[in-house]
């Protein structure tokens, strides 16, 4: 038979068990988060993470990062199995090669997700632009000609003069691989754009 002390010993170790889960998995979110934050151009990367931190604490939405810097394998992958990206864009000649992009899903506290098929008036309505717009990101959903709400860049120099500044370099798009975000951007000049 169970006394009420051990009732009460059980119940409190079956509460520290959960927060202690609990903040484990938090902390796992957090390290992902940092991850993918991590394989972004160093020029960028606080940026980004003070934004994702704003995100989080103004909207009440949890990020999950999707995806961040592409190399030349992953970057020829999505190419080759995503239309969308298709035709926008040739392998090398995207902001996520250089590590100045990344793709989000906001996740609300009732479980929902922000996506890619999420209406445009759904995202707008969480505040979203205005803290991209803080950060100096374009926003995905004002491309003309498709619709990524998930995708933040910070275009900070032409995409063609960082293809070529890698083609000089390594020789190649190709022969790039994963080294887009760590590549020296001096002596390019800055992209005038127009953020969220």
């Amino acid at each position: 038979m169970m006394t009420r002390t051990n009732k009460l010993i059980f119940t409190g170790i079956g509460i520290a068990s959960l927060v202690f889960l609990f903040r484990k998995k938090r902390t796992m979110l957090r390290d992902e988060l940092e991850n993918y934050i991590k394989l972004l151009h160093p020029a960028v990367q606080n940026k980004f993470r003070d934004f994702v931190d704003e995100v989080e604490k103004k909207t009440g939405y949890k990020v999950v990062i999707t995806s961040s810097h592409r190399g030349y394998d992953k970057s020829v992958y999505i190419w080759n199995t995503n239309s969308q990206v298709r035709a926008c864009c040739r392998v090398g000649y995207d902001y996520h090669f250089y590590g100045l992009a990344l793709d989000m899903v906001l996740v609300s506290p009732s479980g929902t997700y922000l996506n890619m098929v999420t209406p445009k008036q759904t995202w707008e309505s969480t505040g979203i632009r205005e803290i991209a717009r803080k950060y100096d990101m374009r926003w995905g959903i004002d491309f003309y000609g498709y619709y990524d709400p998930v995708h933040f860049d910070i275009p900070l120099y032409d995409v063609n003069d960082m293809a070529n500044k890698a083609i000089s370099k390594y020789g190649s798009i190709q022969a790039t691989g994963d080294n887009g975000n760590r590549l020296d951007f001096s002596g390019l000049s800055k992209r005038n754009y127009q953020p969220a």
